[in-house]
């Protein structure tokens, strides 16, 4: 029902009112009929003025239930029918409105729920952020590709703020960026920066692809194929050069002038002798042999390696200390193949001391049924842009280094599906992380 119908019938009403009252007052001779229609026009105003608010009342009430439904988005319920043509009208545009929201609704839920769970199972890293640049949301994948630790609280950082605890290099990327990241444990990953927009307003986010296994294993083929190319090649040529110089030697040996001449023969026998030990020992990566693992103690592994570098480290000035949170414990690895990994740690830990005295520490830390052992120095320690390239093939830091002893520890700890890491805290602290090994109590 219209408003102006409703003040229409109030303005009759208002001015029979005023006509009856004036009539009385100043016309006292006026006809009798008139007296009647003024009473009827106020007995229709009495009868009729209620029944349009009550009409009013039903359209606004229905309004007003439409509107608290809207507000408490309760799509799933519908308007009843009021009997009256023009208002059941009204109900049923917001029943049908009602209608197309509840299926929009539905739609939006079920697409949102679904990219949730393949966000949250896919293999490869997603990191949403806000506006602000701050991290809204990231998966499982992401945390563990970036090295952030289980029930850390991320959502709100940044990953500058939170780049302590991150195994990444963390650069700020823009969109449309795409970087290849190496972290200290030897994993490449590939960091793609995109954009949505939500709300009609940009937003930023990361890819984040794990390129280890295809990265490595071409990286294992290509090294593979050159030395056993190269250990091939010198093998050959150095065993009929040896043949040759041991002939000239004895033969220049017998006279009284090749004396000098046997010498530097003799001499360049032993260049040769170290060219096919060298290559022996690069050729040791292309035959690694495959882990046994078994049970061995921890504290005799330890002793071991104190036994075998305590003194030579000691007369470079350098002290070596062992520490276990717990005595007479196992761990199960091939022993042989671990040691040489020790081997080779210990080692780059000394030549990064270097002269100076400094200190080397063993650590042993367990965590239920795993155990993580540490080789802290406190050496020069590793820049960041050796960070990214330390466990790659033939990369050294050092005037007469090799490039091999990393890489032969990052193929043995692989193979025994270990977790490990070496990068240089905030502290100044050099440590090689060995941890996921399997740990119990010695029998």
């Amino acid at each position: 029902m219209k408003v102006n119908i409703r003040l229409l019938v109030s303005i009759l009403a208002g001015l029979a009112i005023l006509i009856l009252f004036v009539a009385e007052r100043y016309f006292q001779n006026l006809p009798s009929w008139t007296w009647y229609l003024l009473l009827g026009i106020l007995i229709l105003f009495v009868v009729l003025y209620p029944l349009l608010l009550w009409h009013e009342h039903r359209f606004l009430a229905r309004m007003d239930l439409g509107i608290s439904l809207l507000r408490e988005q309760d799509y799933a319920s519908k308007l009843a029918r009021t009997g009256n043509k023009r208002l059941d009208g009204v109900v049923e545009l917001f029943n049908a409105l009602f209608q197309r929201l509840k299926e929009e609704r539905l739609r939006f839920n079920e697409q949102a729920q679904l990219l949730s769970e393949l966000i949250e199972v896919s293999p490869m890293g997603v990191v949403l952020f806000d506006y602000n640049g701050c991290i809204a949301r990231l998966n499982p994948a992401a945390r563990i590709q970036l090295g952030f630790p289980k029930g850390e609280e991320l959502v709100g950082h940044t990953l500058q703020e939170m780049q302590q605890l991150s195994t990444l290099t963390i650069d700020n990327l823009n969109i449309g960026d795409v970087r290849e990241l190496r972290d200290s444990s030897a994993n490449v990953y590939r960091v793609t920066c995109e954009s949505f927009f939500d709300r009609g307003f940009m937003r930023k986010y990361w890819l984040i692809e794990t390129l280890t296994d295809s990265m490595q294993e071409h990286e294992r083929n290509t090294y593979t194929k050159l030395i056993r190319m190269c250990a091939h090649e010198v093998n050959n040529t150095a065993g009929s050069l040896t043949s040759l110089l041991d002939t000239c030697v004895s033969f220049l040996g017998e006279t009284s002038e090749g004396g000098i001449y046997a010498e530097a023969l003799a001499s360049g026998e032993e260049r040769l002798h170290e060219l096919v030990s060298f290559i022996g020992r690069i050729a040791e990566l292309a035959k690694l042999p495959h882990p046994e693992p078994q049970w061995h103690s921890v504290d005799d592994f330890m002793h071991e390696l104190m036994a075998r570098y305590a003194l030579q480290l000691r007369e470079q000035n350098i002290a070596l200390t062992y520490h276990a949170e717990e005595p007479n414990m196992a761990f199960y690895a091939d022993r042989f193949l671990l040691m040489r990994v020790f081997e080779n740690v210990l080692k780059n830990a000394a030549e990064s001391i270097g002269k100076r005295s400094g200190e080397i520490r063993l650590e042993v830390v367990h965590q239920g049924k795993h155990c993580t052992f540490l080789v802290a120095d406190n050496g020069m320690g590793i820049t960041p842009e050796q960070q990214a390239q330390i466990f790659m093939p033939f990369f050294t830091s050092k005037t007469t280094g090799q490039g091999l002893g990393l890489l032969l520890c990052r193929e043995i700890l692989q193979q025994h599906h270990f977790s490990f890491s070496l990068r240089t805290a905030s502290d100044g602290w050099t440590r090689f992380q060995i941890g996921e090994i399997a740990y119990r109590k010695n029998t």
